[in-house]
């Protein structure tokens, strides 16, 4: 089964006006600081080792691993196991950056705290490029977004005046506004920001059923889950493999 692993775009992706991703553009990586580059570096490594690592082709199970080494230096990495390619692109989100959500009515608007290389993909097979999955900030911060068939977003019964934003765009959220996972648990916490599970899959007909996995520098670790229309947060250095299913 093809699994869909992150490469550079040769060309800048046709990205569409609207969607989560309107405002990113790609952006020449020298003006990032150098420990930003060499986090990049290390987790585009970690990605190459997953996938040399990969289940049996008859398994489809995305998988995000977090890893601390003898000197203290820590490598997230993560595998992309899909019946299709999401046309993954790089891309470089610099501070400053006004952002729309997505979310429809009532789309929560957000400008980028932090600066950010993002993996971004198309939603649907042959897609334009309209979401973000996985990145990490100038801070070294890292978030993972991976399937899981239990999650419940709420949105059947949320009020409607809460800022919204798309599932497309909250690992792009997370990535600008946070600098590490205990800031940026503190805010998930407060449950202050409806997410959307907006069409997905062939046709738009697979339900946006994600949760989130979170990681930085010093080794703290997060795994975010929406059950019953409510944050479940794993907080703690322990939690340093994320699946899919079971909760």
């Amino acid at each position: 089964m093809p699994s869909d692993r992150a490469a550079t775009a040769a060309a800048p992706p046709q990205l569409p006006p609207g969607p989560a991703v309107d405002t990113i553009r790609e952006r020449d990586t020298a003006a990032m600081p150098r420990s930003a580059k060499q986090q990049a570096l290390a987790i585009t490594a970690a990605l190459g080792l997953t996938a040399a690592a990969a289940l049996p082709a008859a398994t489809l199970a995305c998988s995000r691993v977090t890893w601390t080494g003898p000197d203290q230096q820590v490598i997230t990495g993560r595998s992309m196991d899909w019946p299709y390619g999401f046309n993954s692109h790089f891309h470089v989100i610099p501070r400053g950056e006004v952002i729309d959500g997505a979310g429809g009515p009532n789309s929560l608007r957000f400008t980028s705290r932090h600066g950010a290389v993002v993996v971004s993909g198309s939603t649907e097979p042959g897609g334009v490029v309209d979401a973000v999955f996985d990145g990490m900030n100038e801070k070294g911060l890292a978030a993972n977004l991976l399937y899981l068939a239990e999650n419940d977003f709420g949105l059947n019964s949320a009020d409607s005046r809460r800022p919204r934003l798309s599932f497309a765009a909250w690992t792009l959220y997370l990535l600008s506004q946070y600098g590490s996972v205990k800031e940026l648990v503190a805010a998930v916490q407060q449950d202050r920001i409806q997410i959307v599970p907006v069409p997905f899959g062939p046709g738009g007909k697979a339900k946006a059923t994600v949760h989130m996995a979170v990681s930085n520098a010093s080794g703290d670790s997060a795994v975010i889950e929406y059950l019953k229309g409510k944050p479940v947060i794993h907080h703690g250095r322990q939690y340093q493999v994320m699946t899919n299913s079971p909760v």
